[in-house]
């Protein structure tokens, strides 16, 4: 189920718009920490500093311009791309962690 604002707005359609808007530049240190355990950490930074800019100045996805550094696209293969872009991969235990204070927020509350 999608989650949901109190509002009663499907969170999800705004998530994914915003992600879209910003062109996937939200995962720019995701992208950094996977490739700073295969080249190093200074210049895994300088490479997606430098793509994070190129993307940004082209309008284009983040993403579609780190496959295109040559360095990148040899340490980070399409489909560690995909999983490092996936939003669903950034919430990890989110989810949990809300239904929990949820749960306590609902049984701190005195019954009428």
């Amino acid at each position: 189920m999608p989650p949901r604002s109190t509002s009663g707005y499907d969170c999800s359609l705004i998530l994914f718009a915003n992600l879209d808007a910003s062109g996937g530049q939200i995962f720019s240190e995701a992208a950094a920490m996977a490739l700073a355990a295969r080249v190093g950490r200074p210049q895994a930074r300088e490479i997606v500093e430098r793509a994070s800019r190129r993307a940004a100045q082209a309008g284009r996805p983040l993403r579609e311009v780190l496959a295109e550094e040559p360095l990148a696209a040899r340490h980070l293969p399409s489909a560690e791309l995909d999983r490092i872009f996936d939003p669903e991969q950034g919430l990890g235990e989110a989810a949990a962690f809300v239904d929990r204070v949820l749960a306590a927020r609902r049984g701190s509350r005195k019954e009428p």
